[in-house]
């Protein structure tokens, strides 16, 4: 499993948020100021050390009030089970959830201080089980590890133990949940710091340990624990502890107040002295530096593109894109402003090559104050000679639905053709040819077209009958190359006209009876539904119908998005949303996808501020064929999900066809091509060969953008291109 990556800027920020509310007295760190690397462990040793802790008995009593909740349950990061204070303390266990112990994070066997032993900082109550299992294996990831459950499941471990899949280390490790490596590794950090003069001296046989008193651990842990550190940021649950803790042990965890000293250690920042704040740094978060994009394959002399995201922070300054190595590979634009990068620009890069096999470059997007190197990589692949012939939708046969008197929906079909030289001839055959009709450019209609050689987009809809019934007609496509080979295609054309619309399907998501756990990044299986979840889990807690609810993790950007299609469009979708108990007002979107989850269009944002789940919905909708819907999180922290409900299009074309409230069109004309967009949507016209030869934006409805003669590939924001053919 994966943790969701968050930039350092984010993490600078959150420390910053967390460091208005926190404590600590004025000039509590004054001594580390100046310093980096191993100095400045040595100088937070003599602030933090030497911590006037309580007796191991203690440990029992001080847990009221350093890992609690509101509700006098204990706090535990190694189980689910919902433990109450002082009742619940162990004694013997068997089985996950029978009772809670005093775990040392960093087991007693790695040292030998007799202060280590009490110290809250890195000694948690935790489930008995589980803590058994974690014995005095190391922390580190495994991603097929072994997680204990309870009987029945209801009750499991927060963690799993199984072979090390992390780069530098194979030994047996134990894997804590997403929800806290970050807390963990601060708890590592403080290790450092306050024992410092001693870590030097502990074992590091199949521990974490490096020996030295700096950097003090072992270099896969360095990195892994700086991963952990920047991808799960300091919680509200940290800085609550941490100053329960310190007014029982007059020290504090420095990595809790200010998370960037980490990085002034072990990071990014080693080489600069911290000044003890926070700075924010303009930098490229997407795509990664020394990342590779394999653009994938294609044929000499056909275009091949892909989008880049490029995302920033703090930035100031334009960026330069530049390709270089094989020139064959274009970027669609040479600047990217400011502006656009901290707002999220899809880059266009392309490949058009006569030259077959293997082809690499170095795209570079830079200024002066940020820069990032990708490798981009593509096959060229000898062309077909065969004539052929595709439609670009994914469902057949083609399905049209209506009430008597009324049209159907219009359906959009692109033809692709390869290899093709004369004009491409279509029609309509078949008992239901008189209920089908098609066209080029929406406006005249006929059952036979002529399309160009290099392919066309035509239209088909059912005309308006006087009578119910089910019209079945063939769709008939035929090309000739230019050695006289000719290739024909044939697709089914399901026409059903009825006197009124059935009662739509509702289909309801409730989570019901799955299995509980998280923060996950994987695909999960729901009641109803596979979806891939992004820092979310499902849960028995607090704000929820039924048993079980989903609930997004810390982070402000989790989502679940279905992870297999609807196949019966939606007219309307709801979901009930709640902040979880006291946590940070949340804002979600609702997106849909009619391509498999490829891309994503935006339906509407909620704001959630209440902790008692309220419904949200979006009505009228248009959406045909298989869709698929995410919930994605931009804003505040954890939220629950429930009862996500999905209202068939009765409607439904069985095809994909955007959805009146966002439908956009390029339909060519003489002398360019009409788009019909919101107003203010941004359209960039591209040759095959991915230059730009048009960038509109909308003003009115339908806006034309000229064009000379040829064949194009229009684009609205994030959408898929659209090939047009001007003639």
């Amino acid at each position: 499993m994966k943790l969701l990556k968050i930039s350092m800027p984010a993490l600078a920020i959150a420390a910053l948020a967390i460091g208005a509310t926190a404590a600590e007295p004025s000039g509590y760190y004054s001594k580390a100021y100046g310093k980096n690397k191993g100095a400045l462990l040595s100088a937070l040793q003599s602030i933090v050390g030497n911590p006037n802790t309580v007796s191991y008995n203690g440990l029992w009593s001080a847990y009221k009030d350093t890992d609690t909740d509101a509700n006098g349950k204990i706090i535990d990061m190694y189980s689910n089970y919902k433990f109450t204070y002082g009742s619940d303390q162990c004694g013997s266990y068997s089985a996950v959830g029978d009772c809670y112990n005093r775990e040392h994070s960093m087991p007693q066997s790695w040292w030998s201080s007799n202060t280590m032993k009490c110290d809250l900082f890195h000694v948690y109550p935790t489930d008995g089980k589980v803590n058994g299992q974690r014995s005095n294996y190391p922390f580190g990831e495994c991603a097929n590890g072994t997680r204990l459950t309870s009987q029945g499941g209801k009750y499991y471990g927060k963690g799993k133990l199984g072979d090390s899949t992390y780069p530098g280390y194979t030994g047996l490790v134990w894997e804590p949940d997403d929800e806290y490596k970050g807390d963990f590794a601060r708890s590592y950090f403080y290790v450092a710091a306050a024992y410092n003069s001693e870590i030097k001296n502990w074992e590091t046989s199949k521990t974490n340990l490096g020996g030295t008193s700096y950097p003090a651990f072992n270099a896969w842990t360095v990195t892994m624990l700086m991963e952990w550190h920047r991808l799960d940021p300091v919680s509200e649950k940290e800085t609550k502890r941490n100053e329960a803790v310190y007014k029982k042990q007059h020290n504090r965890n420095p990595f809790i107040d200010h998370p960037e000293l980490a990085e002034y250690i072990w990071g990014d920042k080693k080489d600069s002295q911290w000044n003890g704040s926070a700075e924010l740094d303009p930098r490229l978060t997407s795509p990664a530096d020394g990342a590779t994009i394999d653009l994938g394959g294609t044929t000499a002399g056909t275009s091949l593109s892909t989008h880049v995201n490029v995302k920033g922070s703090d930035l100031s300054k334009d960026l330069t894109v530049a390709i270089t190595g094989d020139a064959d590979f274009k970027a669609g634009v040479s600047t990217i402003t400011a502006a656009q990068a901290m707002a999220g620009y899809d880059l266009t890069v392309s490949i058009l090559s006569d030259v077959v096999g293997s082809h690499t470059a170095t795209l570079s997007i830079s200024s002066d104050e940020a820069r990032v190197f990708v490798t981009l990589k593509a096959e060229v692949q000898e062309p077909s000679t065969d004539p052929a012939i595709s439609l670009g939708i994914a469902s057949a046969p083609l399905k049209f639905n209506a009430l008597v008197g009324e049209a159907s929906a219009i359906l959009e079909v692109p033809v692709y053709t390869e290899n093709i030289t004369k004009p491409v001839s279509v029609k309509l055959t078949a008992d239901g040819v008189d209920a089908i009709e098609m066209s080029l450019d929406r406006s005249n209609w006929t059952d036979r077209l002529s399309i160009d050689p290099d392919g066309e987009t035509i239209y088909l809809r059912g005309k308006a009958m006087d009578a119910a019934g089910r019209y079945v007609s063939l769709l008939e496509l035929e090309g000739e190359g230019s050695d006289d080979r000719v290739t024909t295609m044939e697709v089914d054309v399901i026409y059903t006209v009825t006197e009124e619309r059935p009662e739509p399907e509702v289909v309801t998501e409730t989570w019901e009876g799955c299995a509980t756990g998280g923060y996950w990044n994987e695909q999960v299986q729901g009641a109803k539904f596979r979806w891939d979840f992004n820092d979310a889990g499902l849960w028995a807690d607090d704000s929820r119908h039924g048993a079980v609810t989903c609930r997004f993790g810390k982070q402000a950007t989790s989502s679940i998005a279905m992870a297999e299609d609807y196949a019966k469009g939606c007219s309307a979708v709801s979901f009930f949303a709640a902040v979880y108990r006291s946590d940070a007002a949340a804002k979600l979107t609702v997106d849909y996808s009619l391509n498999g989850g490829s891309s994503w269009t935006a339906l509407k944002s909620f704001d959630i501020s209440s902790s008692s789940l309220t419904e949200c919905a979006v009505d009228n909708l248009d959406l045909k064929g298989n869709v698929r819907l995410r919930i994605r999180q931009e804003a505040g922290s954890r939220v629950n999900i429930d009862d996500i409900t999905i209202v068939e299009n009765t409607d439904d074309s069985a095809v994909p066809v955007v959805n009146a409230a966002a439908e956009w069109q390029a339909v060519p004309t003489r002398g360019g091509v009409l788009v019909t967009a919101p107003q203010g949507s941004h359209v960039v016209t591209y040759t095959l060969d991915a230059r730009v030869v048009a960038d509109t934006i909308v003003a009115s409805k339908p806006q034309l953008v000229p064009l000379a003669p040829g064949i194009y590939i229009v684009t609205l924001s994030n959408s898929q291109g659209r090939k047009v053919v001007v003639k």
